[in-house]
């Protein structure tokens, strides 16, 4: 702020004096002109004073006509005194400023001749006679040389004044120039100076600061290339681990499907041969259909993980996809629940996609599969449509089953949760299979409404 100041102090004065500067340069040359105008009317007066002794002369030789050389004296009169008064101190101009004093002094000295002089003329173009003229043409010839003396020294005088004036100026010019000349020195001083030291001491300090910022940087990229480090070497763990989870939950899943398989065959086989010796006892047949029965659900839980272990929806090739033909092989999939419960598929403006077909099938498959299991209707009804985002396709699976609680909707999408352990055939996992693909491709999935009365509508993103 006060460099600020101090600069728009120094910029006034400097603009004050080339104002100056201006104004007495004009000032200057409009006194020249005024001067040199004067100049030369002192220099016509002098020739007009020549020219009015020549025509006398010329009446007293007789040598031109007397009327035409007394109009010729009277316009040379005329001209001749009015340039006097203009010149003379006496009546001063109001375009001019008045005469030195030793100009004033010239003109009294030269009031006498001119008086003389301009008497004589004016007898001379009064009379009619040469001979009566020719004492006043010796009076004006007489007065002549004084005249012309004094008015040399006038003009003299005139130019010595002009050229006094100009110096005087031009002085004045000097000043003022020396004066900005010692202002930019100055402002060099108290300005430039301590302006170019504060910016000298600015820069270091900054250079400073960037020097302390890059070694602070320095340090927190070392910290960030180690904290990566960490977490690249966490990740390779986190990797290890989930291919040591999937390999043993596909092993486990394996070993598990053999024994859930013979259970199912050995409990059918006693069953069999139960009803076939004729004595079979009904309390011993529903023992072994809820073996088989529990085994079945075993068998289909296995399945189930051993589905939600392989899926890995990122590092699968994503292709055009039509998803109409994917709902029309998932209608075929479950052909026989739709025929079994006489649902009611209904879909429209389905686009085309693009994902890995598969695992699409798997997600349109689990929410299309629990929209007619949980669902007590007659018949099921069920409801794809598609919303087109500027960046999403988002799908819509409504139905007109039991709905959702409220208690359960922020859970139904955790591993082994079920809507309704009493419904059969479900595992608990087909909705976290289908959270687990939808993300993978970058969407999500949700519930977007529930009524337990008009049936639930889930939904989910893809990216386009």
């Amino acid at each position: 702020m006060r460099f600020k100041n101090t600069y728009f102090i120094f910029v006034l004065i400097i603009i004050l004096a080339t104002i100056a500067t201006q104004v007495v340069v004009q000032y200057s040359i409009n006194q020249q002109k005024e001067d040199a105008a004067i100049i030369n009317v002192s220099g016509r007066q002098r020739m007009l004073s020549q020219n009015i002794s020549k025509t006398a002369l010329k009446i007293k030789g007789k040598e031109y006509d007397l009327e035409q050389c007394q109009q010729q004296l009277d316009d040379l009169y005329n001209e001749w005194s009015k340039a006097h008064t203009y010149l003379s101190s006496e009546y001063p101009s109001k375009s001019r400023t008045f005469n030195t004093p030793a100009i004033d002094t010239l003109y009294a000295k030269l009031e006498s001749p001119f008086q003389k002089m301009s008497l004589s003329t004016q007898r001379i173009m009064q009379l009619d006679s040469i001979a009566l003229m020719k004492p006043n043409i010796d009076t004006l010839l007489a007065y002549e040389d004084d005249y012309l003396s004094t008015m040399d020294q006038i003009v003299q005088e005139y130019e010595n004044e002009a050229e006094r004036k100009v110096t005087q100026l031009r002085k004045i010019e000097y000043m003022i120039g020396a004066f900005t000349i010692i202002v930019v020195l100055l402002e060099l001083l108290f300005l430039i100076r301590p302006l170019i030291n504060y910016l000298s001491k600015e820069n270091q300090r900054l250079e400073e600061n960037v020097q302390g910022r890059t070694q602070e940087l320095n340090e927190s990229n070392k910290l960030l290339q180690e904290s990566n480090k960490a977490l690249q070497r966490a990740n390779t763990a986190v990797n290890e681990i989930n291919t040591e989870l999937k390999q043993f939950a596909y092993v486990a899943s394996h070993d598990l499907k053999q024994p859930v398989r013979n259970i199912i065959g050995f409990s059918e086989m006693i069953q069999r041969k139960v009803n076939k010796n004729g004595n079979g006892n009904t309390e011993i047949n529903s023992y072994i259909k809820y073996i088989i029965k529990g085994a079945n659900r075993m068998d289909s839980l296995v399945n189930a993980i051993t589905d939600y272990t392989r899926v890995n929806p990122k590092k699968e090739v994503k292709v055009p996809v039509y998803t109409v033909e994917i709902v029309e092989e998932v209608k075929e999939i479950l052909v026989e629940q739709i025929v079994k419960t006489n649902a009611q598929i209904h879909y429209s403006n389905l686009p085309e996609v693009k994902a890995v077909k598969a695992t699409l099938m798997v997600v349109f498959k689990n929410l299309i599969e629990n929209a007619i299991k949980y669902n007590q209707s007659t018949p099921p009804i069920v409801e794809i449509t598609h919303e087109d985002l500027p960046y999403l396709h988002k799908f819509y699976i409504k139905d007109n089953g039991i709905g959702v609680e409220q208690k359960y909707q922020d859970l139904i999408f955790e591993l082994f949760r079920r809507i309704d352990p009493e419904i059969p055939g479900g595992t608990g996992l087909g909705l976290s299979i289908s959270k687990k693909i939808v993300n993978g491709m970058g969407g999500s999935i949700g519930l977007a409404s529930t009524d337990q009365q008009q049936g639930s509508t889930f939904y989910f993103t893809i990216p386009k």
